[in-house]
């Protein structure tokens, strides 16, 4: 078994990926966190969570239901649920993240579908990002017509190569 010694963790930091509860408008995104990578860095992607507390249309809460019918709803992309959050190299902020290519794979966003939470699959293989870069975390509300009330928890690793 190997440890870590006060060399390699010497090397390594921890960056949160956090935002309190925060009410989203209809087909509005924000950025949650960004990272700048140096060439004498990399950063390891494994977990985040993302949960939607509430759903609402013209300020009035939607049951459960009401979310979970996709005839009920109106998405500007069909395929990535009420609400998902991903990574974008050198975002710019007046850019609408729906067009753009997110960092890794698919796996990598999490897309939430309903109320609840929703995370990353830890079992899956990390994403590793070692191409210098502002790297950020961009979470997009992907109703049309509902806002959405979601926390975000996680972490990405910055590591001196």
């Amino acid at each position: 078994m190997g440890y870590i010694n006060q060399s390699q963790l010497d090397r390594i930091i921890d960056l949160p990926v956090a935002l309190p509860m925060a009410k989203i408008q209809a087909a509005d995104w924000l950025i949650v966190a960004t990272v700048h990578l140096p060439t004498s860095m990399q950063l390891t992607y494994r977990w985040l969570c993302l949960q939607v507390v509430e759903a609402s249309r013209n300020g009035v809460a939607l049951n459960i239901d009401d979310q979970c019918l996709p005839v009920n709803l109106q998405l500007t992309n069909p395929n990535r649920g009420l609400a998902y959050i991903g990574i974008l190299e050198n975002y710019a902020i007046n850019t609408s993240p729906n067009a753009l290519s997110f960092v890794g794979t698919a796996v990598d966003l999490v897309i939430a579908t309903s109320i609840g939470v929703t995370t990353r699959d830890h079992t899956l293989a990390d994403l590793v990002i070692t191409t210098p870069g502002d790297y950020s975390f961009v979470l997009v509300n992907n109703c049309k017509d509902i806002d959405l009330k979601v926390l975000v928890n996680g972490m990405i690793r910055g590591s001196f190569l």
